[in-house]
């Protein structure tokens, strides 16, 4: 048969596949973001705000009472409330 090197895998030729493409120089690299696309992110930003504002806060407030919950019970006052 022969070996198989890149560009020769020793498959069966394949025909048929056509592909089209742009020019580079044709396209337009934003259209529309500034009239549509810019409104588009804000909308989308303010459909899912509910689904993650209220875990991001529980999670912020939570994170800031552990942190101050362990200055607490490292200091010297923490470490007195323990011993009793």
């Amino acid at each position: 048969m022969g070996e198989a090197v890149f560009g020769n895998l020793g498959g069966p030729k394949q025909r048929g596949i056509v592909t089209y493409r742009l020019s580079s120089y044709q396209q337009r690299l934003f259209p529309n973001f500034f009239s549509k696309g810019f409104y588009n992110i804000i909308r989308r930003t303010s459909a899912q705000f509910l689904y993650v504002a209220p875990p991001t806060a529980i999670a912020y407030l939570t994170y800031s009472w552990a942190k101050k919950r362990n200055a607490y019970l490292n200091s010297k006052a923490g470490h007195h409330e323990r011993k009793e």
